[in-house]
Order: structure tokens, then C-alpha cells, then sequence
């Protein structure tokens, strides 16, 4: 017997945060909740990667740059790559409202600014899962890649930081990652069922 799947009102539902808090975790079981597909935003990273040079992208192809940033450096960075890729994020979400396919969308390098200008032209639902605790993003890392990375939680979490006072300031939903039984109840809530 198929699984029954949950109704939905969107064609297109963005999951945005930063790196190490559930997204891609909570991302796929969205989908196989809606029963609908998903793309990560990670993908259409490596695709820009691919059919661009570093002269013509120099921010997509520069991967160790972040290392000799401050942290203030690394938060801008990270925006200026999401804002790279905001261009490629609209046309895969106009593309799977004209085709009437839906999809869930997940990633880093989601832009509250440009969710919340997706969410207004109707067919997309968007949230960001926030997770406010340095400490639990480097255990998450650790365990998920095999080895400490502080500098590279501190640098999720202030990206975190950020998210958090831009989807307060534009009414995007903020879930908590945490607790983890709970986290697909309340993103589904906050996408209104």
C-alpha cells in the first residue's frame, strides 16, 4: 500500500538555515511526508561551479577563501555566494510553479530577502530552521563529517545569527531545530499544515 500523503496549498517549499542544524535531515522528510521531490541547493552550487570559470564566478571557486577571512569576512562571504546563487534558486522555483511540480528546496545559501520575494508571488512556502547553540553546530559537524571544526561552526552559527534577525524582520517562520522528535510537526505547522 502507498504511502498516504499530507495535503499541501504551494507548489515550492524553501528550507533555508545554516550548515548543521537538521536542514537536509528535515528537508527529505518533508518531502516524503508531501510526497514530492527534492532538490538541494548544494547541487545547483556545483552546476553553477561547473559551467563557470573563476574569473567569471570567482566566489564559487575560491572553496578554501573563508579559511583566510575574519569571522565578519566569512558572514559576508557566505551572503555574497547566496546572493550569487539567488538568480539560479529563481528560476528552479519559476520553473516548478509553471510546471506545476512540486519540489522542496533546501539549502545554506538561501537568502531570507529572497525567500520571502518568492513567498509573495504565491505557489511557495518558505522556513528556516535556527539552531542557537555554537556548541550543538560543532558536535553536529563533528559527527557528520569525522573530525572538530570550530572555526567552521562559529561561522555557521553567526550565519545563523543573521538568519535569525532577517526572518524576524521580514515574518518568515524561525523553527527550532531542536527538539529533533518534534522538528517535522512544528515545520509543518509553521508552513500552515
Amino acid at each position: 500500500m502507498p504511502p498516504v500523503t499530507a495535503s499541501r496549498a504551494w507548489q515550492v517549499l524553501l528550507v533555508g538555515g545554516p550548515s548543521a542544524v537538521g536542514k537536509t535531515t528535515v528537508a527529505y522528510r518533508l518531502a516524503a511526508r508531501y510526497g514530492i521531490g527534492i532538490t538541494e541547493i548544494d547541487d545547483l552550487h556545483q552546476a553553477a561551479r561547473a559551467m563557470t570559470t573563476a574569473r567569471e564566478q570567482p566566489l564559487l571557486h575560491e572553496a578554501d577563501a573563508w579559511r583566510r577571512l575574519s569571522e565578519d569576512g566569512r558572514l559576508a562571504r557566505m551572503r555574497a555566494i547566496s546572493a550569487a546563487l539567488s538568480p539560479a534558486i529563481t528560476a528552479v522555483v519559476a520553473q516548478h510553479i509553471e510546471a506545476r511540480v512540486p519540489v522542496v528546496l533546501e539549502g545554506d545559501f538561501l537568502l531570507p530577502a529572497l525567500a520571502a520575494d518568492l513567498v509573495s508571488g504565491g505557489g511557495v512556502r518558505a522556513i528556516f530552521l535556527d539552531e542557537g547553540d555554537e556548541g550543538r553546530i560543532a558536535r553536529n559537524l563533528e559527527v557528520r563529517e569525522g573530525r572538530a571544526q570550530a572555526e567552521r561552526a562559529r561561522a555557521s552559527w553567526r550565519h545563523g545569527q543573521w538568519l535569525r534577525g532577517e526572518c524576524m524582520a521580514l515574518g518568515l517562520p524561525l523553527v527550532p531545530a531542536r527538539p529533533r522528535q518534534t522538528v517535522l510537526e512544528r515545520c509543518v505547522a509553521a508552513i500552515g499544515g
